[in-house]
């Protein structure tokens, strides 16, 4: 899965909101099947039988929360037993301005206007089968880096360090040589 392409899509999906369709265009951005999100919306993959909710067997409780308070609502549904029994890896609740999800493997939570979710598209790359430690381990040397010209800087740097190294070991081996034939 390219990350930039699934940012893109993200930042697609929350620029034009299609509130009926938001949850199954997240979903299918990260690489979830065509078949298993049709069968989320014809109802037989969906376990709520609530209005505005869908729970999809350890993916995902979803809720549409026009005019509550979104923080109230999330911690109602981690302790609800109708949610927990199905084990959803994130919950998930908003009114299409604000986006609250919780992770339930690791704890971790995201809130954020919705328009601001592709900032956050890494949260929920469990779903395309990526652990946040798989992520880490793929951009170590990128920590710090924030911007395109962080990363040319940086990319300059570990050039030039390439670069003087090629060097230093070209003129070892000449001294060796060198030595060797003393």
């Amino acid at each position: 899965m390219n990350l930039e392409k699934l940012e893109d899509a993200v930042r697609a999906i929350v620029a034009e909101i299609d509130q009926s369709e938001f949850i199954y265009q997240l979903l299918r951005a990260y690489d979830q099947p065509k078949a298993s999100i049709t069968r989320l919306k014809n109802g037989q993959y969906n376990q709520s039988k609530n209005d505005g909710e869908v729970l999809w067997k350890k993916k995902l409780c979803f809720r549409h929360e026009p005019d509550g308070d979104l923080h109230g609502c999330i911690d109602r549904l981690k302790s609800d037993n109708n949610v927990t029994k199905h084990a959803p890896r994130f919950i998930i609740v908003t009114d299409f301005e604000t986006l609250l999800a919780l992770d339930t493997k690791t704890d971790d939570t995201i809130d954020t206007p919705v328009k601001n979710l592709a900032e956050h598209f890494d949260f929920f790359l469990p779903w395309a089968g990526m652990e946040k430690s798989q992520i880490q381990s793929e951009s170590l040397a990128d920590n710090d880096v924030k911007t395109d010209e962080d990363r040319h800087a940086l990319n300059i740097f570990l050039s030039r360090l390439l670069a003087e190294a090629l060097v230093y070991l070209r003129n070892k081996k000449r001294q060796m040589r060198r030595s060797e034939e003393e």
